[in-house]
């Protein structure tokens, strides 16, 4: 499995537990915009994104886009020299 799968994987169990949803709900062309967060479940998932994988995301930066670019966004910060 790929380092970015591995990421992925994370990423989408950390999101369905966060919303208390399916896994299979969720997928890289999900928009967060379709998934009905609000203000404190923004702010825990970027918590949990913080506490288990390392990076800081703010809720501004993945609000308007989808689970996918979300992904590449943490991979980015993982790996600033790639």
């Amino acid at each position: 499995m790929t380092e970015t799968r591995q990421l992925a994987d994370s990423i989408h169990r950390l999101l369905a537990t966060t919303l208390r949803t399916q896994l299979n709900e969720l997928t890289p062309d999900t928009a967060f915009s379709e998934l009905g967060m609000d203000s404190i479940a923004e702010v825990e998932f970027t918590l949990t994104l913080q506490d288990e994988l390392g990076v800081d995301v703010s809720p501004a930066e993945f609000r308007e886009g989808t689970v996918g670019e979300l992904v590449h966004l943490v991979e980015r910060k993982r790996n600033p020299e790639r």
